[in-house]
């Protein structure tokens, strides 16, 4: 590093001008001796290139190195690498700058504090028409305040006007010098960095901490992602501390800056990002109904975690996720799958368990007889379903559930109501349908005297009997008919059962009276009688 505390310049012409300069020093320069590489400047300012295409150098003519390009043309332009200014303010430019022939007329002086983006006009556009050696030259001119401290400079020298068409000639660029005022303060030395965790989840935080080190005359230690003050600025430490959330591994790199002090050398350190588990789970469907196979989840994130469910009621096996239908209370669940892996996670699956529908339904009686009106059945639970019986024989309706008593073989069926809903469900009420009573009887002639014994019929079912008028009966619940005293005649006598399905049936008996016959023993004759019998 060179200071200029006095710059002695002498004139030709015999007279002796000093100019003074306190202060500078020079952050970089280029003098042309065999390349475009900077030959001086501050730490890490050296082998900065400056060139354009076609470039050589060269003392010819003017009897100072310059750098000279016979192809520069409108577009082109002379072009810095990066350096730096940190610990500099008060940053100033000199350059000299002229032509041969007919080379290009018009440029323009431009810096940016990035190696890329746009370029911030230093100057208007300024001419360069001069062949002499002397061109465009300028003198510890300042640059504007935000060229101060920084950790990326570029400078180049756009060409606006070109080249003639005729004798065109070529561009010259020497004297390039950048000079700054340094600063009064002792750099912070360079801290030991320690981070903790060293190793952290996705969206989970460290503390970086300065264990060893010191500020000196800088004012706070910070953070970048490169070296240098380059990369990222991560920020400010609070103190000593610092935390960060990088989401992928990450090096930083920690200095003591303060303004207008040379910013420390770097301390490091690392926090590497491990991804968070991948808990994804599903179960075969959405819900169950309480006589399903017991589902279990397919796991197709990271296994070996834990399940758990909400609100209550759930009947679930915290270490496979499966679910007991069947003892489960019907409702809606959330269930959680917890990873137990170096950066545990959850999710939740919606589990909906149904209760089997309502299959309840009733008949008005438990039997019928087959002469009944029909039934139809009242349906208490889920409306929709079907009917179906067995054994067969019941004349059924599987709709609706009607039975048609008289189409239907008398005996005990099992009828049953299936139901249509989410989870259908059956149920059974046993139905009778019985046939009529026997009501048959038999007196044993169909005809008697009403001087016979009083006859009594044989009936397969207990009841009661009834005739026309003229018939006395001994008893009409034996149905003994009494002949003596019934008038003479022919009768309907009819017979009701009283038993489950009463029933009837009639038998025609006839009575006739009794006649005295009168026979003379001397006289040789026959007699009729009234009922047809024949004496002689």
């Amino acid at each position: 590093m060179r200071k200029h505390l006095l710059t002695f310049l002498l004139f030709v012409c015999g007279l002796l001008t000093v100019s003074w300069s306190y202060g500078q020093t020079t952050i970089i320069e280029w003098g042309f001796f065999v390349n475009g590489l900077s030959t001086g400047g501050i730490t890490g300012n050296t082998g900065v290139n400056l060139t354009t295409g076609g470039a050589f150098y060269s003392s010819v003519g003017c009897g100072f190195q310059e750098a000279i390009s016979n192809n520069i043309d409108a577009g082109d332009a002379w072009t810095t690498g990066s350096f730096k200014t940190t610990g500099y303010t008060n940053i100033k430019y000199t350059f000299n700058q002229h032509r041969f022939n007919n080379g290009p007329t018009q440029f323009k002086f431009q810096y940016r504090l990035s190696t890329s983006g746009a370029w911030t006009d230093l100057t208007s556009n300024y001419s360069t028409s001069s062949t002499s050696c002397t061109g465009y030259s300028v003198t510890n001119v300042s640059f504007p305040s935000a060229v101060d401290n920084q950790a990326v400079v570029q400078l180049r020298w756009l060409c606006i006007t070109g080249r003639a068409s005729v004798n065109p000639g070529g561009g010259r660029l020497s004297k390039v010098k950048i000079t700054g005022t340094g600063s009064a303060c002792t750099p912070a030395t360079m801290p030991t960095v320690s981070a903790s965790p060293g190793t952290i989840c996705t969206g989970n935080s460290a503390t970086l901490s300065i264990t060893a080190g010191t500020l000196n005359g800088a004012t706070s230690w910070v953070a970048y992602t490169g070296p240098g003050g380059t990369g990222s600025n991560v920020g400010t430490f609070s103190g000593t501390t610092l935390s960060v959330s990088p989401t992928s591994a990450t090096t930083y790199y920690v200095r003591g800056e303060g303004t207008g002090c040379t910013a420390g050398s770097d301390g490091t350190t690392s926090v590497s990002v491990n991804p968070i588990d991948n808990a994804s789970f599903s179960y075969g469907a959405a819900s169950y109904c309480v006589n399903a196979v017991d589902p279990v989840p397919t796991i197709t994130g990271l296994g070996g975690g834990s399940f758990t469910s909400t609100p209550p009621g759930l009947s679930l096996n915290g270490g496979t996720g499966k679910i007991d239908v069947s003892l489960s209370t019907p409702g809606t669940y959330s269930v959680t799958y917890t990873t137990s892996g170096s950066c545990p996670n959850s999710s939740n699956v919606s589990v909906t368990i149904n209760a089997l529908d309502d299959a309840s339904f009733n008949y008005s009686a438990a039997s019928y007889c087959v002469s009944d009106a029909d039934p139809t059945p009242t349906i208490t639970g889920l409306s929709g379903g079907t009917f179906s019986s067995t054994p067969p024989g019941l004349s059924l309706n599987g709709g609706t559930g009607a039975i048609d008593v008289s189409v239907s073989t008398p005996g005990t069926y099992s009828v049953t109501y299936t139901t249509a809903g989410t989870c259908p469900n059956t149920s059974n009420v046993n139905i009778t349908i019985n046939a009529l009573d026997d009501a048959s009887f038999s007196y044993g002639a169909g005809s008697y005297c009403s001087n016979d014994a009083d006859p009594t019929p044989t009936a397969s079912t207990a009841g009661s009997y009834s005739s026309t008028a003229g018939l006395v009966f001994v008893s009409t619940t034996t149905g003994q008919i009494d002949l003596s005293a019934s008038t003479a005649g022919t009768y309907t006598v009819t017979h009701l059962t009283t038993g489950t399905c009463p029933n009837t049936s009639t038998q025609t008996v006839t009575i006739t009276s009794t006649t005295t016959a009168t026979i003379n023993p001397d006289v040789c004759d026959s007699y009729t009688s009234p009922s047809g019998k024949t004496w002689t």
